[in-house]
């Protein structure tokens, strides 16, 4: 099991933490079929500046 933050695209009021499955990850299926990767280039830093990203 994760423990991550999720974010759905659909707005900040959908965004939460919380626990998954790399099961769950492995059967989520996006526009085109297409599934979730990992980010090859992800550098660690703070939450704070990960998720202003993500909300720009």
């Amino acid at each position: 099991e994760f423990f991550g933050w999720v974010t759905l695209g659909l707005g900040p009021q959908c965004d939460q933490w919380g626990w998954f499955s790399l099961e769950e990850l492995e059967s989520v299926k996006l526009m085109h079929g297409l599934g979730i990767e990992r980010d090859l280039y992800w550098t660690p830093r703070p939450f704070s500046e990960a998720v202003k990203e993500v909300r720009a």
